[in-house]
């Protein structure tokens, strides 16, 4: 199977078929400042109740680094908000948007870091799930509705598929990722849909001959039909996998009328692989991480057929094995305070046994009763939530209600949709409750913080 992976590219309409330079194993940390005190702020006062964390080096860990670029951040930040000097403030801002820059940098190293750990040395398998994606893909015009919250696995499942369809020479795989293009490509129809063909072309190494079929007076999905059918399915030899992750992007408001014609093609491309021959090379793949689904008709809807895989928790059986596949041993009460706070959730999990491995003088009772903190092993697990909180007051504030109550909860319809998708909460018919106590305990400590989100 020749299996691809394709990025859209962030500028302009088309991806563009540039070389990406290779991460550096390690980031290239700047100096900060000397000088007794960090008297950026000018205030003897503020030199006292904020000394500078060290700066970190290349011989600091990935998570170590970003803990105390994070701390240097957050020192700024408090700088800054008293700071009285313009020179003294644009000093601090120049510090500020240092520390965000290096703390991007290690965050995508530690994403990078997390998927590499999740190889197939190290995949738990969750039957029936596996066999039944296989049976699935294997079936001429075969479509998975792979459903399941965010960082529960539904990438690494997708390249242990692919994987898996690769001991068969007579599958090609693509992934799309619906989070890479602008807003303004989703929402028009159009662009989207040339960019969708252009995407596929790139990644099959295709000639780009998009311009002879847009000329054409044809309604924008047919155009798009017809590339898909003549350019891409004529030139793959086999069957074509195409992955469209994070596909719920289009469950947006903002891209309603968007996501009707996109969604009804996608159908109807379904249905062509159910009875027309040259068709029925194509399986599709949508991943998403929301019940909620768009309001479409029956057959518009591309949610409604093929094999819906809803993503489960690790057992603690699974957890054991992921424990020994990493050459641990931890016993059955350590796995079960573990679960306590995190449930089965695979990457929580995943974070916890790496740690372990990695720094194996390190106790377990020590890590458990830090991984509430922001001196845990979750501390980029919980600032990748903060980025979206303090640009969104209103989800901030529910986040604070849920997690504040002792009871399930009830929410709007768009504040649960969103509050899911990212995996935070846990719902019941229209009742909502914080997912993890995890999350129960470091959101009620950080209350204040919530708070003062406006």
């Amino acid at each position: 199977m020749k299996s691809i992976e394709h990025r859209f590219g962030s500028q302009g309409t088309r991806p563009q078929n540039t070389a990406t330079s290779q991460a550096k194993s390690q980031p290239s940390i700047v100096q900060d400042h000397q000088g007794s005190g960090d008297n950026i702020a000018g205030n003897k006062t503020v030199n006292n109740y904020y000394s500078p964390p060290p700066t970190p080096t290349a011989n600091d860990g990935n998570t170590e680094a970003l803990q105390l670029w994070t701390q240097k951040l957050t020192m700024y930040r408090k700088e800054e908000a008293i700071a009285s000097d313009p020179e003294q403030k644009f000093q601090l801002k120049k510090k500020i948007q240092e520390c965000k820059q290096k703390i991007q940098e290690l965050e995508k190293q530690e994403e990078k870091i997390f998927k590499n750990c999740q190889q197939s040395n190290h995949y738990i398998e969750r039957p029936p799930i596996e066999e039944q994606c296989h049976q699935e893909l294997s079936r001429p015009g075969g479509l998975i509705r792979l459903k399941a919250p965010k960082r529960m696995g539904k990438t690494h499942l997708m390249n242990w598929l692919f994987e898996r369809m690769s001991q068969s020479q007579e599958y090609t795989g693509i992934v799309f990722d619906f989070n890479e293009p602008e807003s303004g490509v989703v929402a028009d129809l159009d662009e989207l849909l040339q960019y969708f063909c252009s995407s596929l072309s790139l990644a099959l190494d295709l000639p780009d001959k998009l311009d002879e079929f847009w000329q054409k007076k044809r309604a924008k999905t047919l155009k798009c039909r017809a590339y898909f059918e003549k350019e891409i399915l004529k030139s793959v030899e086999g069957n074509l996998i195409i992955a469209i992750d994070n596909i719920d992007r289009l469950f947006e408001e903002k891209y309603q009328e968007t996501s009707l014609d996109f969604f009804g093609m996608l159908r109807s491309w379904y249905g062509n692989a159910q009875t027309l021959p040259n068709w029925q090379k194509l399986r599709l793949i949508l991943v998403y991480s929301t019940e909620d689904l768009p309001n479409l008709g029956m057959y518009q809807s591309p949610f409604n057929v093929g094999k819906e895989i809803k993503l489960s928790e690790f057992t603690s059986e699974q957890i054991k094995d992921l424990v020994s596949s990493y050459g641990l041993n931890l016993s059955n009460e350590d796995i079960g305070c573990l679960m306590e706070l995190v449930g089965g959730h695979p990457y929580l999990i995943h974070e916890a046994i790496n740690y372990l491995a990695t720094y194996p003088e390190k106790p377990f009772s020590e890590m458990l009763v830090k991984i509430p903190t922001d001196e845990g092993i979750y501390y980029q697990h919980f600032q990748s939530y903060w980025k979206i909180l303090e640009s969104e007051a209103d989800l901030a504030l529910a986040l604070q209600k849920i997690m504040m109550s002792d009871v399930p909860t009830s929410l709007s319809q768009a504040l649960i949709f969103k509050l899911e998708s990212l995996g935070l909460i846990g719902k019941h018919e229209n009742l909502v409750y914080p997912r993890y106590k995890l999350y129960q305990d470091y959101f009620r400590s950080h209350i204040e913080q919530l708070k003062e989100i406006k």
